[in-house]
């Protein structure tokens, strides 16, 4: 099936750190659901790149946490984009969601690495009631993007490259040592290697098969 392309305005590029940053779109397309995901292009070119969305539902604009790959020509020509340039959007897509009925009666597990906490940013800000806690994996403490938006004593930050956070070494690691309730629903967003390590170690203490959600980041 042909995807829709449309075509939105640069609101501004924030920096996060030398190589991330927050990309913020004109919106006016289909209502967006936190956790969703949107492709973003150049017009003109082909090739496109999926990010889950970083903000809030709003009318009028979108957010996504980008990092900038060394090499790559999309993450580049984003961050160098101005206010007014167009960006060729298709979506929102994707099942990577909370429904909104279980949130009274669910503790959700939320474990990232990298960007891979975008959608967790987008499900926070969207449902101030939510009953959380967030693991986030990061090499370095610079990375912990915007975590004043998140509750300080539900986000720990895992930081594997240097001193400081809350626990000195990776998401993979802090899991095992964590007691985590088969009532959990656990969601996970990230690389591949991080998601099947904790999938196949939580399977191992029983956790329910039917209690994860993952979306792979590359």
């Amino acid at each position: 099936m042909k995807q829709t392309r449309q075509l939105f305005t640069v609101l501004g590029v924030r920096d996060l750190t030398d190589s991330t940053y927050v990309l913020r779109l004109q919106w006016s397309g289909p209502e967006i659901i936190p956790g969703q995901r949107m492709a973003l292009g150049i017009p003109g070119l082909d090739e496109r790149r999926w990010y889950s969305v970083y903000s809030r539902p709003n009318p009028h604009e979108v957010e996504f946490l980008i990092r900038e790959v060394p090499g790559g020509l999309l993450s580049r020509a984003f961050r160098r984009s101005q206010p007014g340039d167009n960006l060729e959007v298709i979506g929102p897509k994707g099942h990577f969601v909370i429904d909104p009925a279980t949130l009274d009666s669910t503790t959700y597990l939320f474990i990232a690495t990298g960007t891979g906490v975008a959608p967790f940013h987008a499900f926070v800000q969207a449902y101030p009631d939510l009953n959380y806690i967030l693991l986030h994996g990061v090499r370095y403490m610079e990375e912990r993007y915007d975590m004043q938006d998140y509750h300080a004593e539900r986000y720990i930050a895992c930081v594997s490259g240097e001193s400081g956070g809350d626990f000195h070494g990776r998401v993979t690691d802090y899991i095992e040592q964590m007691d985590v309730p088969p009532t959990h629903k656990i969601y996970l967003c990230g690389n591949q290697q991080m998601i099947y390590q904790v999938y196949y170690n939580l399977i191992s203490r029983d956790h329910p098969k039917d209690g994860f959600a993952a979306e792979v980041y590359f």
